[in-house]
């Protein structure tokens, strides 16, 4: 009868440490995903003529689709150079307006993408004749993203700078 008593108590024991393993991993994903999605520049030192990439990164992804990205930039300081997909999205096009870029980024199929990460690269040349100073790379309002059914992801937008020395 004990015997039979110690092994419904270690059943009972093991039970309940997998139930707590299960639900701590579950918070943990959730904590993960939880708060707003943010698309962020980081900030990069150059010289005039240097050429500069400048990645930009979602983090938070709750499950994007596709997004049309625009961003702004002084075209008196910096010449746009080229865009180059990063780890997110399947599709990456872009056209230069001198002073304003538009990224178009998608999945090949119909389904959302939950992947953190890198979503394009932009490289700028610094020109020659740019003073000292910073420079943002500034996402405008016109920027948005939705999911495969149509419902708009708005993620915090975070600027970038180059820091001309």
């Amino acid at each position: 009868m004990k015997k039979k008593l110690n092994s419904k108590l270690i059943i009972i024991i093991a039970a309940s440490v997998l139930a707590i393993a299960l639900i701590a991993t579950l918070i943990a994903v959730i904590l993960n995903k939880a708060g707003d999605a943010t698309v962020s520049f980081g900030s990069k030192k150059a010289i005039a003529g240097d050429t500069v990439e400048m990645p930009f990164s979602i983090d938070k992804n709750p499950g994007i689709w596709g997004g049309q990205i625009i961003l702004n930039y002084d075209s008196d300081a910096l010449s746009f150079v080229s865009c180059s997909n990063g780890e997110v999205f399947d599709e990456c096009e872009v056209n230069d307006d001198n002073g304003s870029l538009v990224i178009l980024v998608n999945q090949a199929e119909l389904e959302d993408t939950d992947k953190n990460g890198v979503v394009a690269i932009v490289s700028f040349k610094v020109k020659v004749s740019a003073d000292k100073g910073d420079y943002d790379i500034t996402f405008d309002s016109e920027t948005n993203f939705c999911n495969v059914t149509e419902v708009m992801v708005e993620p915090i937008l975070e600027k970038g700078t180059i820091t001309v020395k």
